[in-house]
């Protein structure tokens, strides 16, 4: 099975901006870079956080995303919506890190853990 048929759902990604120079008073000029669209698999698990007051248990999401894709730290996530097109969530998605996951040599997939949880 391919790992492409394990994501359904689809998300809009746009990465930030680059400087590409700047004008007459010195600022500088962001190139701003068009959303691009690609499937995913949005994931809510169980986790255990743990400090000095216990152990709790909180809800974490992220995304599962395929290795083809361009990602960056501070990239913003929209329009996430099932097969059907209908959205899952109107939340805004603020990326916590990005995991590489890999097989036995060489890079499987992504992993974007979400800010945030319940």
């Amino acid at each position: 099975m391919s790992f492409k048929n394990l994501l359904p759902h689809t998300c809009e990604i746009t990465l930030p901006g680059e400087v590409t120079g700047t004008d007459e008073w010195g600022r500088p000029i962001h190139e701003t870079k068009n959303p691009y669209k690609t499937s995913c698999r949005y994931v809510t698990e169980k986790a255990k956080r743990r400090n000095t007051e216990g152990e709790s248990i909180v809800i974490q999401t992220s995304l599962l995303l395929p290795k083809e894709c361009e990602l960056s730290s501070e990239m913003s996530i929209d329009n996430l919506c099932d097969a059907e097109g209908y959205k899952i969530t109107d939340e805004p998605l603020v990326v916590d890190n990005i995991k590489r996951q890999t097989g036995a040599k060489k890079l499987h997939h992504y992993k974007v853990v979400l800010k945030g949880a319940e």
